[in-house]
């Protein structure tokens, strides 16, 4: 029998033990929490263990709204400079030039400052080619060494010019040699609506300050031909088209773009004997064109894509482009 720690002790045996063990535990639980929080730095309530506390933050002014950009006949490219957009280019922002901007760095690099209207540097001659569906001028230049030309459009009747060619460069026209001596202009800047006169201003710059201009109108009356579906039909999955093309305004196109609703992309090549003939002889009559697709099951569009255009610096520049569609059903 096991002795009380007191007579009038009426608590079991073994509880004083389990009291003592207990209220060591609490205790090293009680001093290891106060030195955890000793620990720890001080932490600001919205930022990192440790950082201070963050200062009130200051909302960004909103951003300007810009006006419309002016004609680039009115200002220089130092004022329209703050049209060019920002945009995002690896890890830094790079200015990218507006059409605006590129305009008239073209004009400002062909034209001297406040030329002198003279005579002699008009053009000997100009002309203009029908019969195709955009302007094409040709012009013979004065004798006069190192002239640069520039050529603004408009709407005939309204004072809003476009800087559609310079032979500075900068515009998506041509402009420069043509046949023998003869210089050549092509309207690449598109935009065009038909039966709508527009009027050209070709100028010539001189190295010594001069200037002089003249100008001319054009009218798009000539439409490109459409491609017409001379045969369009399927036998199981295969289906077989043949289109049909007049080699007329614009003469032989430069591309048929070919596309269906079920995924299919290619082209119909003319040069290819195999894919497109000319019935009547070499650029005198009908482009004919056979191609065969397989298709699956269901009604299907299939389009014909006929672009004219232009090579010059090395690549090819569309001009105008006609669209011929038609529709067919694959059906068991």
């Amino acid at each position: 029998m096991n002795l009380k720690t007191s007579p009038y002790d009426p608590l079991p045996d073994g509880f004083h033990s389990g009291l003592k063990e207990r209220d060591m535990k609490i205790r090293l639980c009680a001093r290891l929490c106060v030195i955890a929080l000793l620990s720890l730095p001080y932490a600001g309530a919205l930022g990192a263990p440790g950082a201070p506390l963050p200062s009130k933050a200051t909302l960004a002014a909103p951003p300007q709204l810009l006006a419309p950009p002016p004609s680039a006949a009115s200002v220089s490219v130092a004022q329209a400079s703050q049209f060019a957009v920002p945009i995002l280019e690896s890890a830094a922002q790079v200015p990218v030039e507006t059409t605006l901007v590129s305009q008239l760095r073209a004009r400002e690099a062909c034209s001297p400052a406040n030329p002198t209207l003279v005579t002699g540097l008009l053009p000997l001659s100009v002309s203009q080619s029908s019969g195709v569906p955009w302007p094409e001028i040709h012009f013979v230049p004065a004798p006069v060494a190192g002239l640069n030309y520039t050529v603004e459009r408009a709407v005939d009747g309204t004072t809003t010019w476009s800087l559609v060619g310079s032979t500075c460069g900068g515009t998506p026209s041509y402009i420069g040699p043509g046949l023998g001596t003869n210089y050549m202009f092509i309207d690449g800047s598109g935009g065009f609506v038909p039966g709508t006169t527009y009027v050209y201003k070709l100028t010539a710059y001189s190295p010594t300050g001069t200037t002089a201009w003249i100008s001319f109108r054009w009218t798009p009356s000539v439409s490109p031909p459409p491609v017409l579906f001379t045969n369009l039909s399927h036998s199981g999955s295969t289906v077989s088209l043949t289109t049909q093309l007049h080699i007329g305004a614009g003469g032989m196109p430069a591309q048929q773009l070919l596309t269906t609703t079920w995924g299919y992309s290619g082209t119909l090549p003319r040069t290819n004997p195999a894919v497109c003939s000319d019935v009547h002889g070499p650029g005198q009559g009908d482009l004919v064109c056979s191609a065969q697709l397989a298709a699956p099951i269901g009604t299907w569009s299939v389009t014909v894509l006929t672009q004219w255009g232009i090579v010059w610096d090395g690549a090819m520049h569309i001009l105008v482009q006609s669209a011929t569609s038609g529709r067919i059903s694959v059906e068991p």
